[in-house]
């Protein structure tokens, strides 16, 4: 595995990975991922989560963000991770899904 810091900013990865303890996969989003000094390990860093500030928080990522946000590097083994998405990081409107644009505050300029 390649390493991948010095990418530009905008690109992150959404790696999902599972235990074999773990009845669910575990997913996050990180700026960087390389081989590690120990054989046989993944390292993970640069943990991305979503804004504090958002009125719409999934209870996925508020439960990700518990557990991982304290975390520098997350290494892992080769074998746990189930697929690694790379991808142009975008902040999403929800004023613009149709579904929530009742439910959200209208801006009153």
């Amino acid at each position: 595995m390649h390493k991948s810091h010095g990418r530009d900013k905008e690109h992150v990865f959404r790696v999902r990975f599972q235990s074999k303890d773990q009845k669910t996969p575990v997913e996050v989003v990180v700026r960087s991922i390389s081989s590690s000094e120990f054989l046989g390990l993944v390292c993970l860093e640069g943990f991305v989560f979503s804004d504090h500030s958002k009125q719409v928080i999934l209870p996925s990522e508020d439960e990700t963000r518990k557990r991982f946000e304290k975390i520098n590097k997350l290494y892992i083994p080769y074998h746990n991770i189930i697929f690694i998405e790379e991808f142009k990081q975008e902040e999403t409107d929800f004023k613009t899904i149709s579904l929530l644009k009742d439910v959200l505050p209208q801006d009153h300029n």
